[in-house]
């Protein structure tokens, strides 16, 4: 017997080189796909394939027309030392491929991830050259030599660097016939211009530099004069603050003195930096020890920091970032890539510099404002930015590497971030956001010093989500790259308001420890509790600083990580994904890759992205899929249930303010089992709660799914009419099938897209879909997609129906995957069967034979339930408080012909 006690109590979140070839929404290159193969699995790697007949099919089906290996010339070179050895980068493995399908990139993408030999893949993401904005052109002196001490460095008889130092100037090209630059070019005379590559470097005449974007010897200027002149001759500013020839009566001084630049040029004719990362490598293993990075965007990414990580640990070098011009705290890549010294700018009174980011990924400032620098056709110009901060810094790092050549590039930049001259008292509004303080030359030179850094750090929690009232855990590794280190004490603190550090665990004495000596805290961990008020999604902030016998400007450190996570990853034994509080399945956006998606049988995800889709009409569509973001977080995915059987997650949403077409509170209610016969599905409940004094008619609610099921172009949907269910499958092999059922008895609607410019007869969404559409989608039926391959989309919905003026409205919908379409149906049937069992209920009232009893009531905190049946089987209880909001669901609680009690 099934039966359903419902009462009161009272109280209780993409290669031609075009500028209009580039993505409007990201700045990648369009059709352009960058990925790497595992080291391990290098034996299938091919110059111009990978040899493995699946993948060959996928690149063909997508009409590949190009593949190349990316840095094919790289050798497996390592700078053995004590902390790296073990960090070898093997670049030798990353492709990129250029292809001519319409297939959206990021869906291909996804499909090259499913292959277990692939690292990543990534679109070939693009940065901009950071603004020149000119200043009074009077104001021709250069300050920042003295402000950074470079004077009195240079006075010092090893503080003029080494002409076998190079700088990297990876850049928009330079002016090599400038009369302040071509005296300190680092020429190579073993490849002079005779058409020949003379030094079997690959390189055929790369004399004097060379352009990575254009694949020439030329690293000049672009020529193209639709870019603004400040953007084509930024690399030559650039070369002349870190670089330009000094002591030799013209011009300017460069920080670098006797220390040589390379220019590699990484812009395109679009005006682009392109191949920026290329450019690093070139720089990298033509022998630049510094190189500089003025450049840069918005997007982290795994092949950014492996070329960081390579220049790092295979070749040696010390790469710097330009902090950005924005005047916010948004991180910049490369800057913002762990190895990468990130510099922020200031002025000449020390301050930040008007239009400097910052923030706490930040590690110095150094003078970028009223800079000035080397011009076009021997000019000489000013003007301010942290592309200028940062090539100043370069050169002094030249000089610093001149001077320890056996430093790790992680040595060299401690070494200046740590020497620096604290202007925290200059800068109350960013104290400590601009690194530990202003560079200074001198003392880089002179000055013994120690730095210990945290690094390989990791966030436990009580939960998987980091939720409120949760204590977490942090531990990693103390490393110091300096001089020896007496009496280290490391102290915890929180810059948010949302954690309370616990004091017994905030501080961590780690002792006496040598020059690149490490240890770890995992014995005594830093703990800290998250209030039961942090918002969702919120990012925390933690503060450590560093005390030592040696005490001038305490050195200190910023970590991070994401507090009350919105989401949660639910697993059976067949089924991974993952359940958002806004309406989505499997991923958080489109944008952010964050989500299992829809794994079956430990596969890698088949579905792209699904969500629901709530209409009435053509112009009260509200929706979580595209670029529609219409609901918002009432209660976070939390799971609720876990029994051996069984797991319930609930979460619950609303629309935003300015898409409020329904007035609905919407609680989502997923379920999974933990058995075999029911692991391959999972239910999804929606009730829908009309909070409007009327009622809303002619109401649709259905799920949007994009499959991709292996090649997503030779997918293939149906419709079921026995199940109810719509169903996608791969025309091109034996693949696993996957499927959406009504569950609830109401009127179904199935709408199958053909996911292809014309959209094969029905609805074409390529070039955007408006609500018109998604309400068409969802009130109409297209039982096929597909029907000879194609990338297809699932819409199922319940409608029309009407919810009643403060009613609630329930739809529950399955989401299934099976070995093959036979499963499929049959998983179906049983999906059924088990939504019938747990959720179709004989209803009871409080009669003398059941006589229930309440204690206390009304209640708060626990409530007990004292009753007596007269039949055994399972009862579902619903406690709701006064406005009839759920408050606790026990399922399937065996019950006995006798008294029970349950609390």
């Amino acid at each position: 017997m099934k039966i359903a006690l419902f009462f009161l109590t009272a109280i209780f979140c993409f290669n031609i080189y075009s500028q209009n070839n580039f993505s409007d929404k990201a700045k990648f290159l369009n059709k352009t796909i960058i990925f790497k193969v595992k080291p391990i699995n290098k034996n299938i790697c091919k110059s111009t394939k990978i040899d493995n007949s699946n993948f060959e099919d996928l690149l063909n089906g997508i009409k590949t027309k190009k593949m190349v290996k990316k840095f094919p010339l790289t050798e497996n070179h390592l700078e053995k030392t004590k902390l790296n050895e073990k960090k070898h980068v093997d670049i030798s493995t990353i492709y990129e491929i250029e292809y001519l399908s319409d297939i959206d990139i990021f869906k291909i993408i996804k499909q090259i991830k499913t292959f277990n030999f692939i690292e990543y893949a990534q679109p070939h993401y693009i940065d901009e050259v950071f603004g020149y904005i000119p200043n009074d052109p009077n104001n021709v002196n250069q300050y920042y030599l003295n402000n950074i001490k470079a004077y009195d460095a240079w006075k010092l008889s090893y503080g003029k660097g080494d002409t076998n130092t190079v700088i990297g100037i990876v850049d928009t090209g330079v002016d090599i016939d400038h009369e302040d630059l071509m005296g300190n070019i680092k020429y190579n005379y073993n490849d002079q211009i005779d058409g020949t590559d003379n030094d079997n470097d690959g390189f055929i005449d790369n004399y004097r530099g060379w352009d990575v974007a254009n694949n020439d010897n030329n690293p000049s200027c672009e020529t193209n004069t639709d870019i603004d002149q400040h953007t084509r001759n930024h690399g030559t500013y650039v070369s002349g603050c870190a670089a330009a020839s000094t002591d030799n009566g013209i011009g300017i001084s460069g920080p670098g003195f006797k220390c040589k630049f390379l220019p590699v040029k990484v812009l395109n004719s679009g005006g682009y930096i392109s191949d920026g990362y290329e450019g690093i490598v070139y720089a990298a293993d033509h022998g630049c020890k510094i190189i500089n990075c003025s450049w840069g965007g918005t997007t982290g990414h795994p092949y950014g920091q492996d070329i960081i990580n390579y220049a790092t640990y295979n070749r040696g070098a010390l790469v710097l970032g330009a902090a950005g011009n924005g005047n916010n705290d948004i991180p910049l890549y490369p800057a913002s890539y762990e190895n990468v010294l990130n510099v922020a700018g200031s002025n000449s009174a020390d301050q930040k510099s008007g239009g400097s980011s910052y923030g706490i990924t930040v590690d110095l400032a150094t003078p970028g404002e009223a800079v000035y620098f080397t011009g076009d056709n021997n000019t000489y110009m000013n003007g301010w930015g942290t592309s200028f901060a940062c090539p100043i810094t370069a050169g002094a790092a030249a000089i610093v590497y001149s001077h320890f050549p056996d430093y790790l590039p992680q040595q060299i930049a401690e070494q200046l971030r740590a020497t620096t001259d604290c202007i925290n008292d200059l800068n109350p509004q960013y104290e400590n956001l601009l690194g530990k303080g202003r560079l200074n030359l001198y003392n880089a030179l002179v000055d013994t010093v120690q730095s210990v850094r945290f690094v390989n750090y990791s966030f436990n929690g009580t939960s998987t989500y980091f939720a409120e009232n949760d204590t977490v855990i942090i531990n990693g590794l103390f490393v110091n790259y300096l001089d020896s280190v007496n009496n280290l004490t490391v102290t915890l603190s929180s810059l948010s308001s949302y954690v309370d550090v616990i004091s017994s665990t905030s501080t961590f004495n780690a002792g006496n420890f040598n020059t690149l000596d490490s240890i770890n805290n995992i014995s005594l961990p830093f703990k800290i509790v998250l209030k039961n008020n942090i918002p969702y999604d919120e990012k925390i902030i933690l503060k450590l600083s560093y005390s030592t016998d040696y005490v001038d400007c305490p050195d200190f450190q910023y970590i991070s990580f994401i507090g009350n996570i919105s989401y949660y990853n639910l697993y059976t034994e067949n089924l991974a994904t993952t359940i958002t509080s806004s309406g989505r399945i499997g991923t958080l956006s489109n944008d952010i890759p964050v989500g299992l998606g829809f794994q079956y049988n430990g596969g890698e995800s088949v579905l792209y992205e699904a969500g629901l889709i709530i209409a009435n009409s053509s112009t009260s569509v509200s929706n979580c899929i595209k670029d529609d973001y219409d609901f918002e977080i009432v209660e976070p995915a939390r799971l609720r249930i876990a029994l051996d059987n069984i797991n319930y997650v609930y979460s619950e949403f609303k629309e935003v303010a300015d898409t409020n077409n329904f007035n609905l509170i919407i609680q989502q209610r997923t379920y999974s089992f933990n058995n075999q016969v029911s692991s391959g599905f999972i239910l999804v409940e929606y009730y829908f709660i009309n909070q409007n004094p009327y009622a809303i008619t002619n109401f649709y609610a259905g799920i949007f799914a994009d499959w991709d099921i292996e090649y997503p172009y030779y997918n293939s949907s149906d419709f079921n009419v026995a199940q109810n269910m719509v169903y996608t499958f791969s025309t091109d092999s034996a693949s696993i099938a996957t499927g959406i059922k009504l569950l609830t008895n109401q009127q179904v609607n199935s709408y199958a897209l053909d996911n292809s410019p014309g959209g094969g007869g029905g609805i074409d969404i390529t070039n955007g879909f408006s609500n018109e559409e998604k309400y068409l989608v969802l009130s109409n039926n297209r039982y096929k997609a597909g029907i000879n391959g194609n990338d297809v989309i699932d819409v199922i919905s319940a409608g029309p129906n009407n919810i009643a003026a403060n009613d609630t409205f329930i739809v529950a919908f399955a989401i299934l995957a099976a070995d093959n379409l036979n499963s499929l149906e049959s998983a179906a049937i049983i999906s059924q069967n088990k939504y019938d069992s747990l959720f179709t209920f004989k209803s009871i009232v409080n009669t003398p034979e059941f006589k229930l009893n309440i204690i206390p009531n009304p209640s708060k905190n626990f409530i007990k339930l004292d009753f007596t049946n007269n039949e055994t089987g399972s009862i579902k209880i619903l406690i709701k408080d006064a406005t009839g909001r759920n408050i606790i669901s026990i399922l399937d609680k065996k019950t006995d012909t006798m008294y029970n009690n349950i609390i």
